[in-house]
């Protein structure tokens, strides 16, 4: 079988809207979609390689890099097409790429931004034995879970915690502590969550300051996160108060159903506890050590 593989700009490229969409789903609109497949942070650069058979792409693979390693956010090949080699060249196309830049390790999943694709989803046994192929080894596991939004509890505050909207007022504030405290993704998501017309973010306040946010909606509607306690408050029911005013926000704007994406085994508990979350999918993370 005669496949290319070539570097391609997304945005400008059509034909691979198609073929996601032919690949993951018909019902999401082609433009969202790519844009979240796309996403990158800032400061990191964006890699994508295009397969091509003669029929046209028939697969994808979207990388970047974070700080000394190379992440695979995406990578997805037409149904026909696969075992037949495609994944395995697309990697060798990202791993070339990675080695001219100076990158020592790649990583499969581990890369948040817009949370599509947390790693090899274990139903896919295929694509884990190609990974394990390629020199690819198992670094973690992450799940997927679904939870009712509708909470069917009284919400009330933690004892000396208010527990209230973040609004463009207050959004400098929520930031800086997401920013100090966590991430400038979570920063970044926090801002989008106010800013959005159907998402929307809480924060935890003890004594006028900041200590733990959440939000739902930043990129889908039925998205429950980020959610995070500062360090010196957990225990003291914050998270749960803060997950249930997003969820019961969640169900006022007609979502039955919360999807929490990127949830590792140690954070598993505090979901099943709280809402009765069950897991969704499972997938597995991985890495790679070039010789450069």
């Amino acid at each position: 079988m005669n496949i290319k593989i070539a570097q391609a700009d997304l945005s400008k490229n059509s034909e691979v809207s198609k073929m996601l969409l032919a690949i993951f789903t018909a019902e999401a609109d082609p433009e969202e979609f790519l844009t979240l497949v796309t996403c990158v942070e800032a400061g990191k650069q964006i890699y994508s390689f295009i397969a091509h058979a003669e029929g046209g792409a028939v697969g994808i693979l979207v990388g970047n890099t974070n700080k000394n390693d190379g992440i695979v956010d995406i990578i997805a090949v037409v149904a026909d097409y696969r075992q037949q080699g495609v994944g395995a060249k697309l990697l060798a196309a990202f791993e070339e790429a990675m080695r001219n830049q100076g990158i020592s390790r790649i990583k499969v999943g581990e890369s948040r931004c817009s949370y599509i694709w947390p790693g090899v989803d274990t139903q896919y046994v295929s694509a884990l034995v190609m990974f394990q192929r390629e020199g690819f080894t198992r670094n973690g596991v992450i799940y997927n879970l679904k939870c009712n939004a509708k909470t069917n509890l009284a919400l009330s505050n933690p004892q000396g915690i208010l527990i209230q909207e973040i609004e463009l007022p207050n959004l400098p504030e929520a930031t800086a502590f997401a920013r100090e405290k966590f991430s400038e993704t979570w920063a970044r998501e926090l801002e989008i969550a106010v800013k959005k017309d159907d998402a929307k973010a809480f924060m935890a306040i003890s004594e006028g300051k900041v200590v733990g946010f959440s939000a739902h909606s930043v990129y889908r509607k039925s998205y429950f996160g980020p959610l995070a306690t500062d360090s010196e408050f957990r225990g003291k029911g914050i998270g749960d108060s803060l997950l249930w005013a997003s969820l019961d926000s969640m169900n006022q704007q007609g979502t039955s159903v919360a999807e929490i994406n990127w949830i590792s085994e140690e954070s598993l508990p505090f979901y099943v506890k709280t809402c009765g979350a069950k897991i969704s999918g499972t997938f597995i993370t991985l890495e790679k050590v070039l010789k450069v």
